[in-house]
């Protein structure tokens, strides 16, 4: 997990070269994941993500390069039922949760739509997972030794950006983030049971995939190198 950091605060600071203007910033908010599991989607699970990010100035007003590192909670619940004293029943819902740290780096282009500096944009990159905490509210035919720590795949989304200050502004964005590597990949009889007449019989396969959405809000900040003409 360490190295994982270590590249991801790498790759965020090799956008701003020395010398360069940039912009960077912060943003949260909410989460949902559509989780597949063997090809069946479950009840999705809405939780929070928060993350930083950087960028470099638009060539030209319109491309940039951005990197982008966050903590995500995803995961699903599927809804049950739960016998009560007096032979009451009440339904709940088990949730599984991944929490991840998660790596962007990719591009992103706008442009302004008013005077009052109104923009529009859209981005797209790739993106590594690093699961460091996972939990279950119900059984599942797997160990924690069978979540891949490592998921990657891609993101693109879009949003709104507009100036408060000369260098400050607030945005509003939607990002969506499918995975290409499944978060659970067991093969089918790793793991066994016995049924009601005590026959052994293999677990099935279990592949599980996560596409995420989430909706923030944040702040971004403007760094501009101004240089200063010495006279001797």
């Amino acid at each position: 997990m360490r190295k994982f950091i270590v590249i991801s605060l790498l790759a965020l600071l090799g956008c701003s070269v020395n010398g360069q203007d940039f912009a960077y910033g912060i943003k949260g908010g909410g989460l949902i994941t559509f989780q597949n599991w063997n090809g069946v989607d479950r009840t999705v699970l809405p939780r929070y993500t928060v993350s930083a990010f950087i960028e470099s100035l638009p060539v030209e007003g319109k491309f940039s390069l951005f990197g982008q590192f966050g903590y995500y909670v995803k995961g699903s619940s599927i809804r049950t039922w739960r016998l009560r004293s007096g032979n009451n029943v009440e339904r709940i819902n088990l949730a599984t949760e991944f929490k991840n740290l998660s790596l962007i780096l990719g591009g992103k282009s706008g442009r302004v739509l008013n005077a009052a500096g109104l923009k529009a944009y859209y981005l797209f990159g790739i993106r590594g997972d690093y699961n460091i905490k996972a939990t279950s509210e119900q059984f599942l035919p797997y160990t924690n030794e069978d979540i891949n720590k490592f998921v990657y795949g891609f993101s693109f989304g879009g949003g709104i950006e507009y100036p408060l200050a000369e260098r400050i502004g607030m945005l509003l964005e939607l990002q969506i983030h499918p995975d290409a590597r499944p978060i659970i990949d067991v093969p089918e009889g790793k793991y066994v049971f016995f049924d009601q007449t005590g026959t052994q019989r293999p677990y099935p396969a279990t592949r599980v995939f996560n596409v995420a959405m989430e909706v923030t809000v944040g702040f971004r900040f403007l760094r501009k190198v101004e240089y200063v003409d010495e006279e001797y």
